[in-house]
């Protein structure tokens, strides 16, 4: 009898805390603030091992519904920290639209970013950072994910193997590098470099081709005799 006195005791222990945590749970979501928030601070993007052909990258910002659905669309606003952010709009990135809708349902909304890769320097480092305004009707919620900022550039790094083919390639550029990995799909090892060297200067070959058929400043290739 105390053994089952027991477990009966426990079972309404137990199915009191059940209680109490979804009523927890229930009162943050129904009393919690209404507001948005980014879903991260921040983000990085390297695109220099990217192929040349890439141009234009689209990049996602992700934003989160706090407090509850909501049954209607509503509006909520961006607004670009001008004294942080380095980016010459409709030159490097094509600016978003600020002034946007949360449609109704849905807890994430997306914001996409094109960027233009072709404009990028090689040796900058680019930033956005974005506020949420509170002068909509979504307004913010968490003063930690309130700003978004996010950096990103073109760089490529020297590889150890350029020094031992620069009789044939020049001097390093990035965009020689980025059209070989478009050509191959993958960026080249120093071990592939050493075993598989002439298969490698047949392709570096093409890209020299290519830079004599599209000429861009600064991309020279010595005139040399080519063992392949």
């Amino acid at each position: 009898m105390k053994k089952i006195k027991f477990i009966s005791l426990l079972l309404v222990a137990i199915g009191a805390c059940f209680m109490c945590s979804c009523t927890a749970n229930e009162s943050f979501i129904y009393q919690g603030k209404e507001g948005i928030c980014f879903t991260s601070a921040s983000a990085h993007y390297a695109f220099g091992a990217l192929p040349l052909n890439q141009q234009t990258i689209k990049v996602k910002v992700v934003l989160e519904k706090t407090g509850f659905v909501s049954a209607e669309n509503k509006n909520y606003c961006l607004t670009i920290d001008t004294t942080q952010t380095n980016v010459r709009w409709g030159v490097e990135a094509e600016k978003p639209n600020l002034e946007r809708v949360w449609k109704a349902g849905l807890w994430h909304d997306t914001l996409y970013i094109n960027i233009k890769r072709d404009a990028l320097s090689f040796e900058k480092t680019y930033r956005m950072v974005f506020h949420i305004s509170n002068k909509c009707a979504l307004p913010a919620s968490v003063d930690e994910l309130s700003a978004y900022t996010l950096t990103f550039n073109n760089q490529l790094e020297k590889p150890q193997w350029w020094t031992e083919l620069s009789y044939w390639l020049g001097e390093y550029e990035p965009i020689k590098y980025q059209k070989y990995i478009e050509i191959t799909g993958a960026m080249l090892t120093i071990e592939e470099v050493k075993d598989h060297q002439y298969e490698v200067l047949r392709t570096f070959k093409r890209v020299k081709q290519f830079f004599e058929d599209n000429p861009r400043d600064g991309i020279l290739f010595p005139s040399v005799r080519w063992p392949v």
